[in-house]
């Protein structure tokens, strides 16, 4: 069975997107297509409209899409290639994370509202009683940096001291482990290396096994370089710059080659990117390189694809038309390396990296931990907001054929515009999922429609809250028209911490007595529960 729909396979997904909601409902799923294949949800193809298009211009608020674009099939998949990832929340809950700002200055906006968006499905704008769309301020989602860390021994242009090399990658990983930024802190990292001088022996290789934030573990991948610079394995080597690039950043897949290429399979190494509504993976390199590739097992265009296959939407605030929307690369600090004299850059590298540094001895020794540190802060605010994600929800409600969906900002200008394609093989697979029962609507066949939310409505990602961010607590009755009295229709129960339960229906968690606890709140009406769980 084909799938329109141009789906990501689950095996690009972590483990940190599927956990489940505070409403009962889970965030991403598996999905079955009848012939035992697992997918995500459809992709989303973007438009930036111009005005004059006919487009409703009643808001000054646009948007920028917070999922991460995929813009190669030999990287995201065969036909996800030229899309933004898709979310889903069982069942048929299409969610959009947006960063929504001024279609005017581009600002980052607080104070967007629901009806400063559209969303039609084959061409008929949504009914808010029957799809009950939501926009909240996303509250907690976890951020995982995921860093790899990739060290040329070829030498292949400029002496390289690589015993300071490696001491003051050490001293970056010790800068790392001591910063008060807990996403730099806690960010896990792989280590690459490529160079060999015996054919018979790979050119390119991992020296940690997958990802990991032990820092005695990268330490000693490091020294395992070290190591090889010691036995000499580099000296005269090639350099297998291009095929170093793709295999760090991963998930590169050409099946049909002689012999077939997947560096998808080799391992938990690859750069992925990936933002939903309950967690967020981010990815970084850091190549200490100096001059051109000389094995030629790639080409140039290969390694530039790898740079670009992933990337967050932005706009050019210069003018509002279709011709200013841009995508980041992946973001790549190249440390062209040299001793005394500076290395050689390599060109079409430097073009398309996030940062290029030339990097020689000063005093006999290499420094660079504090400025690529703040380099990797740089980068991600360049990417995404994260003091200012919304997630916007609500029920998709056809169950039968092919349907068009299309989320778009109301404004004039910067009016940006997410096309969602579900296909009749896409809902009759949900279908063969329920035991060949047509699903309902979210009412009907979630456990639990309660949530509770921040107090003022926000979403609480993962249904996990931290005491240093939101202390109290309101309760909300989704995907029905029915109104609820929040101080009389709800009943709370803390367990592990100490709270009240205010006079209008809300909930402050004052303390809690250990590692975390739990917050309760149930529809006494319709006898269904909500759950989060609370932490310092």
């Amino acid at each position: 069975m084909s799938f329109r729909n141009k789906f990501l396979t689950m095996a690009l997904l972590p483990a940190l997107f599927l956990a489940g909601c505070s409403g009962g409902s889970s965030d991403e799923f598996s999905l079955g297509n009848g012939d035992g294949d697992l997918a995500t949800p459809p992709s989303d193809t973007g438009t930036v409209t111009t005005p004059g298009d006919g487009s409703s211009s009643s808001s000054t608020v646009s948007y920028l899409p917070l999922s991460v674009h995929e813009s190669s099939d030999s990287f995201s998949g065969e036909g996800s290639g030229g899309l933004f990832q898709g979310e889903l929340q069982f069942p048929l809950i299409p969610v959009h994370m947006i960063n929504p700002i001024n279609a005017l200055t581009l600002a980052s906006v607080d104070n967007a509202l629901v009806t400063d968006y559209k969303l039609t499905v084959d061409d008929n704008e949504i009914d808010p009683k029957e799809s009950f769309p939501v926009l909240q301020k996303v509250l907690g989602n976890p951020v995982q940096l995921r860093t790899a860390m990739v060290f040329d021994l070829t030498n292949s242009s400029a002496e390289t001291d690589y015993a300071q090399l490696f001491s003051e990658a050490k001293a970056y990983i010790a800068a790392i482990k001591a910063h008060s930024n807990p996403i730099i802190a806690n960010q896990q990292f792989v280590v690459w290396g490529f160079g060999h001088n015996d054919p018979t022996q790979q050119n390119v290789y991992e020296e940690t096994v997958g990802f990991t934030d032990v820092q005695a573990n990268i330490e000693l991948a490091i020294d395992s370089l070290q190591n090889k610079v010691t036995a000499g394995v580099n000296e005269g080597a090639p350099s297998s710059l291009h095929k170093a690039v793709l295999q760090a950043v991963g998930r590169y897949q050409e099946l049909d080659a002689v012999p077939p290429i997947d560096f998808s399979s080799d391992g938990d190494n690859d750069l992925f990117d990936r933002v939903s509504s309950n967690g967020i993976l981010l990815s970084q390199m850091v190549l200490f390189s100096s001059g051109p590739d000389t094995l030629a097992e790639f080409t140039k265009d290969e390694m530039v694809s790898a740079m670009q296959s992933q990337g967050f939407m932005l706009f050019n605030p210069d003018e509002p038309t279709a011709s200013t929307q841009e995508f980041t690369n992946k973001a790549i600090f190249y440390y062209v390396v040299g001793a005394n004299e500076s290395g050689a850059p390599y060109q079409v590298l430097s073009d398309e990296a996030e940062v290029t540094r030339s990097l020689t001895l000063v005093n006999g020794a290499y420094t660079f931990a504090n400025t690529l540190i703040t380099d990797q802060l740089e980068a991600i605010s360049k990417r995404i907001d994260l003091d200012n994600q919304y997630i916007y929800r609500y029920a998709f409600l056809p169950r039968q054929g092919d349907h068009t969906a299309v989320f778009s900002s109301r404004s004039e200008n910067f009016n940006f515009a997410l096309t969602t394609q579900y296909d009749s093989d896409f809902l009759e697979g949900l279908t063969v999922l329920n035991g060949n029962v047509p699903l309902g609507v979210p009412s009907r066949e979630l456990s639990s429609i309660v949530e509770i939310t921040g107090p003022n409505g926000e979403y609480i990602a993962s249904g996990q809250a931290s005491l240093a961010e939101v202390t109290t607590f309101k309760p909300a009755t989704r995907w029905t028209s029915t109104v609820y009295n929040q101080a009389d229709d709800y009943t709370w129960v803390l367990t592990g911490g100490a709270g009240v339960e205010n006079a209008d229906g809300s909930y402050t968690v004052n303390s809690i007595a250990g590692a975390s606890a739990t917050l309760d709140v149930t529809n006494t009406v319709r006898n269904e529960t909500a759950s989060i769980t609370i932490s310092n």
